[in-house]
């Protein structure tokens, strides 16, 4: 198993949907290779942060802000 492969089954991992087969393969490469092993704690990590934190809202001036600032980027590349 490459970093794609595994980049390519991590959410169906996350999900659970993963055949036995190459769940054994996953975990393999996850032993493997640290650069996949810092990603998928990472990703577990951010996952149980958002599970364990409620979600709020932006003020509706402070969520356009970064759409603002791209918007105005792209128009002055161009």
């Amino acid at each position: 198993m490459t970093c794609t492969d595994f980049l390519k089954q991590l959410t169906d991992y996350f999900d659970g949907q993963v055949e036995p087969e190459l769940l054994a393969e996953v975990q393999t490469h996850v032993r493997e290779c640290h650069h996949c092993e810092v990603v998928l704690d990472t990703t577990r990590q951010t996952i149980s942060i958002y599970r364990e934190h409620e979600i709020y809202e932006f003020p509706r001036r402070t969520a356009r802000a970064p759409a603002r600032r791209n918007h105005e980027e792209v128009h002055r590349r161009r």
